[in-house]
């Protein structure tokens, strides 16, 4: 017998102007009882990685029901993370074989059924649905739903491009995640010189044995001929975070990159943690006569949910510091490096707010990687300074593009005497 649609006669119909307290109510019941499916899972299932490895779902489907039970935004937000009607059956029909409690699955599809009938009477459309809860009413603001369809339009775009890419590419991470610390330069060349000490990882990383190879990859920067520039040879697996037993990594050099590769015949039973670091860099600011410069950027060499870039200066630096974000493209016209406000030749036109994590290691911890505070004093260590004395800056990005330089840029003007140490003489 055909499902019955029409359960709320008196809810408003037209495809402009749904009922905001229904859609809220029923993005919250979607995320209550999805939620409590998922708990019924293994803590290391609740990935949508290994979900899917579970469910015998496509990866991307279980990564929309993952973040649509995650988003504590309002109902638009919600139930645009979520897929659609027919993706939600999919994924609990899938449950129901898995072998998942029958009384959560059936919770669960009252919740579905209900989403489908507040779609029908909004017009049939979940896109429709989601832009008109994602609109504001009220005179003069033209401009902010402009803004907020463009920012819904590019996110649909950067999720399309995620789940394509993981189809094509055969291996898929939960979150990059990548720590710099900039500790004043072993031997400054200038008052306010800088060392970085840095490490990256991916958690949750999962690959299908015939998809691309696992790398972890460190970019130098440009070759100069000051050798107080050059970088350090040191570089070593972070064995106390990864996934055990560990795979076999063949680390490599060529030119300004160092890297690592994942034995490619490396076969475990669900997604890894895998790190690399910590290595240091020696003197990494730029100087445009008073005015110094630093540029951290991360980039995904495959596809990852998300990214997320911490950066920690000294507490010096960050009296009066301004602190942007961009994307870059990283390509045959160089790194970023000096002022970013240069860099107009490769930037591309997307706006990221950088937040602020403050003193020490208090804002560093994090849902997406549970070890990140324990991790990130590891990076710490490396660097040899007090976390106490320095203050962090966090870049998170939802579908990151590959191959793209995610920057948070710094600027801050030099004190008039050196830091400590002979200032070498101008090359």
């Amino acid at each position: 017998m055909p499902r019955e649609l029409n359960t709320h006669p008196d809810r408003a119909t037209s495809d402009s102007t749904p009922d905001r307290a229904w859609a809220e109510r029923v993005a919250a019941r979607l995320r209550g009882e999805l939620g409590s499916l998922l708990q019924t899972l293994e803590p290391a299932q609740r990935r949508a990685t290994a979900m899917a490895r579970l469910f015998d779902l496509q990866v991307p489907l279980c990564h929309r029901v993952v973040a649509g039970v995650r988003e504590a935004g309002p109902a638009g937000q919600v139930l645009g993370a979520f897929p659609g009607v027919e993706g939600l059956r999919m994924f609990l029909n899938a449950a129901r074989s898995a072998g998942c409690p029958a009384k959560a699955v059936a919770s669960a599809a009252g919740a579905v059924d209900e989403f489908e009938s507040l779609i029908v009477q909004s017009g049939g459309s979940q896109r429709r649905l989601v832009a008109a809860l994602l609109t504001p009413g009220g005179e003069g603001a033209g401009a902010l739903v402009r803004q907020r369809r463009n920012a819904l339009a590019l996110e649909d775009a950067r999720r399309r491009g995620f789940e394509a890419l993981v189809e094509q590419i055969g291996c898929v991470a939960d979150t990059l995640v990548a720590v710099r610390v900039y500790a004043p330069a072993a031997t400054p060349r200038f008052a306010d010189d800088l060392d970085v000490t840095a490490a990256i990882g991916r958690v949750g990383f999962t690959r299908t044995s015939a998809g691309m190879p696992f790398m972890i990859a460190h970019q130098r920067g440009p070759a100069l001929d000051d050798p107080g520039r050059s970088r350090s040879p040191a570089w070593s697996l972070m064995e106390e975070f990864c996934t055990t037993p560990l795979p076999r990594v063949v680390l490599e050099e060529r030119g300004d990159v160092r890297f690592g590769v994942v034995d490619p015949n490396f076969e475990v039973g669900g997604p890894i943690d895998i790190f690399a670091g910590p290595f240091t860099g020696r003197n990494v600011v730029i100087r445009e006569g008073a005015s110094l410069y630093l540029n951290a950027g991360t980039k995904c060499s495959s596809p990852a949910e998300w990214l997320v870039t911490d950066v920690y200066v000294p507490r010096a630096w960050a009296t009066d510091l301004g602190c942007a974000a961009g994307v870059y493209r990283a390509g045959i016209l160089g790194d970023v490096s000096g002022p970013t406000s240069r860099r107009w030749f490769d930037r591309l036109p997307i706006t990221l707010t950088p937040g602020l994590l403050g003193r020490g290691l208090a804002g560093a911890e994090m849902e997406r990687f549970d070890r990140h505070a324990e991790f990130t004093a590891r990076v710490f260590e490396g660097a040899g300074v007090d976390p106490r004395d320095f203050t962090g800056f966090r870049l998170s990005v939802h579908y990151p593009m590959m191959e793209v330089q995610y920057v948070l840029s710094f600027e801050h003007e030099e004190d008039p005497e050196p830091s400590g140490g002979p200032e070498p003489a101008a090359p």
